[in-house]
């Protein structure tokens, strides 16, 4: 349950923002996305992995500059990189945080220390 709140509610969170006014409107809606787009691969991955932070770092700097040249909508922003990186590095903690209590997406089981534990 912890990694399914991890993933929605920022990803329900950033949808609301789009009401506000200023930089909040502007940048919080990219880091939720962020938060929640790297929670669920570490959820999916069961950790970090070197090869794939590399890749998600390509995807977050790529989107940007697909913004650049007009193949996908939006205003390219070195900000909203920095807000990506902020948020991937949030998640990642938090993940770290609570990874005593992880979920193993090919068992469907939730693991203590590596000792099954009943739902």
């Amino acid at each position: 349950m912890f990694h399914i709140l991890n993933i929605t509610i920022p990803i329900i969170a950033g949808s609301l923002l789009y009401s506000f006014e200023g930089p909040l409107r502007n940048y919080g809606p990219d880091a939720l996305w962020a938060y929640a787009f790297t929670f669920s691969l570490l959820t999916i991955w069961g950790g970090i992995h070197k090869t794939w932070l590399c890749v998600l770092a390509m995807v977050f700097i790529l989107f940007e500059v697909l913004q650049q040249v007009h193949i996908v909508p939006g205003t390219f922003d070195l900000l909203d990189i920095l807000c990506y990186f902020l948020s991937s590095i949030i998640s990642i903690f938090i993940y770290e945080k609570n990874k005593p209590f992880s979920f193993h997406p090919r068992r469907d089981r939730i693991f203590y220390s590596g000792h099954r534990q009943l739902r």
